[in-house]
């Protein structure tokens, strides 16, 4: 769903995003959103209408970050105890793995974990920060109630 800032209108709802499995990210020329799916790298116009599907790295806890000509999307996933980063061209349609390194962060379906990442100004880098984390439900009580 996009809502406009400041605007009275009601948020645009983009349709068959039912496959979402990751956080959305924006194109740096703001005309298109890019997530993952189950299988894909997907590519979304801001209006819903036009949907591209390209290669997406294999593992869990997937990351992504636009190049600043938006030619390419850097990604990182962790599996198997390494953390991969790669490369996805927009023009080719293909995906290179870039680096692969050992890591002690072990994601598995019983832990919630999060993921996030950002292309350094310059383009060289892709900084990630990782953790996990638990969810507790709490009731607040002897708080005065809205009127």
């Amino acid at each position: 769903m996009i809502v406009e800032v400041g605007a009275l209108s009601p948020p645009i709802v983009l349709h068959d995003t039912h496959d979402l499995r990751s956080w959305i990210y924006w194109s740096p020329d703001g005309k298109r959103l890019s997530y993952f799916n189950d299988s894909s790298t997907v590519l979304i116009s801001k209006d819903g209408k036009n949907k591209i599907f390209l290669p997406s790295p294999d593992g869990k806890g997937k990351i992504m970050s636009w190049a600043n000509d938006g030619s390419t999307i850097y990604a990182a996933s962790c599996s198997g105890g390494f953390i991969r980063t790669y490369k996805i061209s927009l023009s080719t349609s293909t995906i290179k793995l870039v680096s692969k390194y050992k890591s002690n962060l072990i994601l598995s379906g019983t832990t919630a974990y999060s993921l996030f990442g950002s292309l350094t100004p310059d383009g060289n880098s892709l900084i990630t920060s990782a953790g996990t984390s638990r969810s507790d439900i709490w009731i607040m009580e002897g708080f005065p109630q809205p009127q």
